[in-house]
């Protein structure tokens, strides 16, 4: 009876890692071992005034654009404002609104 493949490795949600092998090209840049896919649930920040809670929230979003290699400004406000909620969502739509009629385009990003 032929030989099966093993199964590649994973975790259960919410993250999971397989195993890649690469290549013998010997033009090829090599490439990492192991890719890993993670799911990360990013905390909502609602407007609170609570300086520890801003603190917070804002080292969480820089380590996930840090380990997913995030590194345009544009990026990182578009992708941190769809974790805003609450007041600090109708403040920023509020922002984003005025600049488009002042200036013709959104100058925070």
């Amino acid at each position: 009876m032929p030989s099966q493949p093993s199964p590649q490795p994973s975790l259960s949600s919410p993250s999971s890692y397989s195993l890649h092998k690469t290549s013998p090209d010997k033009k090829k840049k090599k490439t990492s071992l192991i890719k890993l896919d993670v799911k990360l649930d990013l905390p909502i920040y609602d407007g609170e005034l609570n300086a520890k809670k801003i603190d917070i929230w804002i080292r969480q979003i820089d380590v996930y654009f840090r380990v997913q290699n995030v590194d345009s400004e544009r990026k990182k406000i578009h992708m941190a404002s769809l974790q805003l909620g609450g007041t600090a969502l109708v403040w920023w739509e509020g922002k984003t609104q005025a600049d488009l009629q002042e200036h013709g385009k959104i100058i925070s990003t």
